[in-house]
């Protein structure tokens, strides 16, 4: 190889190398799979819950010009619930591209907070996780969503909070309507970098529907199918 094209290859290689270290660019998360099982300890999941799934994959990207590019992800689940029987089913969410980015990650752990439009971000500090396969997660990032706004009537992901947190209630006997709206909804986590899609190890969902509590907890497991119970 002559001295020109080698130059060129190493201008191009710390060119690369600068776009990707200042956290600018997003990886390329798609085909990435994250598994989690719903944990049935009653201090994180209703108890009308009996078993359940949640399985995300990063299909492809879709081009927004104006708001930016976003992902789109499939969530897969599969519940048990008392009383309801088994659901399962399939929803696409749209996640905005820079959530995949280092810099958006960067700029939370500094300023300590996140706020947008739909929901806020507070960083609550760092913290191990074990999660239910054993595995432990070390100096993971400790997150708390709030004040998210449930009456997107566009969200995948909110109808399905939706639908999970109605099942629960109707596995535990109360007369809860499909259409009722899940209020005061709250999600905390721990996150750590390198766990596949959205770097979530632990996660915890709490809110109400008709003034009745419902919750839910979900461990991500690491290797291994999640297709059974």
């Amino acid at each position: 190889m002559s001295k020109k094209l080698l130059t060129c290859a190493a201008i191009f290689f710390l060119v690369q190398v600068n776009l990707f270290a200042d956290g600018s660019i997003p990886r390329d998360p798609i085909g990435e799979v994250a598994n989690y099982k719903l944990d049935r300890d009653p201090h994180r999941t209703s108890q009308s819950i009996r078993q359940g799934i949640v399985d995300l994959k990063v299909l492809r990207y879709l081009p927004q010009f104006q708001s930016g590019g976003v992902y789109e992800v499939e969530l897969a689940y599969d519940v048990l619930v008392s009383m309801v029987g088994r659901q399962h089913g399939k929803k696409l969410i749209e996640v905005p591209e820079k959530y995949f980015t280092q810099e958006f990650w960067d700029e939370l752990r500094k300023n300590g907070a996140y706020n947008s439009d739909q929901f806020k971000i507070k960083h609550e500090g760092y913290g191990d996780a074990k999660t239910m396969d054993g595995r432990v997660y070390q100096h993971c990032d400790k997150l708390y969503f709030y004040d998210i706004k449930t009456d997107l009537s566009e969200s995948e992901l909110l109808d399905f909070i939706q639908q999970l947190f109605v099942w629960t209630l109707s596995g535990l006997g109360f007369d809860v309507s499909p259409y009722s709206e899940v209020k005061d909804l709250k999600i905390r986590g721990f996150f750590k970098d390198g766990v596949p899609v959205l770097h979530g190890v632990k996660l915890d969902i709490s809110g109400t529907v008709d003034g009745l509590p419902a919750k839910a907890g979900l461990d991500y497991i690491k290797q291994g199918t999640n297709s059974e119970f």
